[in-house]
């Protein structure tokens, strides 16, 4: 058996309609941590 280490994967869905709201905010944290700590987004 091999022993990968394998890239975490995260899917950011935004569905709001404001593109400046508080959900757009959240979804850019998120997405901006998640690849600080090594995640493809």
């Amino acid at each position: 058996m091999e022993n990968k280490a394998k890239t975490k994967q995260v899917l950011v869905i935004l569905g709001s309609p404001r593109r400046k709201g508080n959900s757009s905010t959240l979804a850019a944290r998120i997405s901006r941590g998640a690849k600080s700590a090594g995640a493809e987004v």
